[in-house]
């Protein structure tokens, strides 16, 4: 049998609510790979994630928060929301059944600039990758680790965006100590210090990563903090402890001439919006950020 990682093609896999037929590795990354399988129960196809256990600090809880999340329904289709979990034993990984989202492809290209997108586009699918969060957050739960790769997208053939969201075993609830910190620079400040992740958390990071697909680049990345090297140092100073937004008047100002022009294109509700969400007071944890669903009012 092909070895494909952990697992290999033909391997049987049994979960608290069924066994299921690896036949194939979609991928893998630092915490995990995914398989492509067949749900012997459900006779369809699915994803399998074999977790490493290394995502969180609080594994135990962790993985008791994961079999809840089996329980429930996802609050929006794009979700890859798991329905069955198994424990693999004393190194704390485990197993994730998940419905299988295929034909997606990564919001990278578009963060870079490479994907051939016009500004109406790009608000088409930046109100398409918005509209699944709003619905986790009004029904409570909090995503955490928004990422260029756990986001992904298609055109439709009437030239419309579908976002699927393929990791959500970090989505979680506020106030459980799981020890999530999700990853990069879309993080909020305060999570970059150390602190817990909870909705006004998630409103900054999923702010950042709507403002960064729309402009072009993350809306703390100016002039002073791109002066310095990337160092978890620094990350800190000018991510976490002195951050400052392009369009704030603070000292920082924006290095990219198409990301200023971008910036200058957008509507006067969401430069606002924006404006408002990255200020200061917001970024300092002096005033509440505004929610997801503003955002997607915004973006109308």
């Amino acid at each position: 049998m092909e070895n494909l990682g952990k697992f290999k093609k033909g391997d049987a896999v049994k979960l608290h609510g069924g066994s299921y037929l690896i036949t194939d590795l979609n991928g893998s990354g630092a915490v995990g790979e995914v398989y492509r399988a067949i749900d012997v129960q459900r006779r369809q196809h699915c994803a399998v994630k074999y977790n490493y256990g290394n995502y969180s600090s609080n594994r135990k809880l962790f993985y008791e928060k994961l079999l809840l999340l089996t329980q429930g329904r996802a609050p929006h289709p794009a979700f890859a929301w798991p329905y069955d979990a198994g424990d693999r034993g004393n190194n704390g990984s485990f197993l994730l059944a998940m419905p299988l989202k295929e034909g997606y492809g990564s919001l990278a290209p578009v963060m870079r600039g490479e994907a051939k997108l016009s500004a109406a586009q790009r608000l088409d699918l930046a109100r398409a990758v918005v509209e699944p969060f709003a619905k986790l957050h009004e029904a409570g739960y909090l995503y955490v680790d928004y990422s260029q790769t756990n986001i992904r997208y298609r055109r439709e053939k009437d030239g419309s965006f579908r976002v699927a969201v393929i990791d959500t075993d970090n989505i979680t609830v506020p106030g459980g100590n799981l020890g999530l910190e999700g990853t990069g620079l879309f993080r909020a400040p305060e999570i970059i210090l150390g602190g817990k992740a909870d909705f006004n958390s998630d409103y900054h990071a999923l702010s950042a990563l709507v403002f960064h697909l729309l402009v072009g680049c993350n809306p703390l990345d100016g002039a002073r903090s791109g002066s310095v090297p990337f160092t978890p140092e620094n990350v800190r100073k000018y991510w976490g402890e002195e951050p400052c937004f392009l369009f704030g008047g603070g000292g920082n100002p924006c290095r990219n001439a198409q990301a200023t022009a971008n910036w200058n294109a957008l509507s006067d509700k969401l430069r606002a919006f924006f404006t408002y969400q990255f200020c200061a007071s917001c970024l300092h944890g002096k005033l509440p950020r505004l929610e997801s669903g503003m955002l997607l009012q915004a973006l109308s």
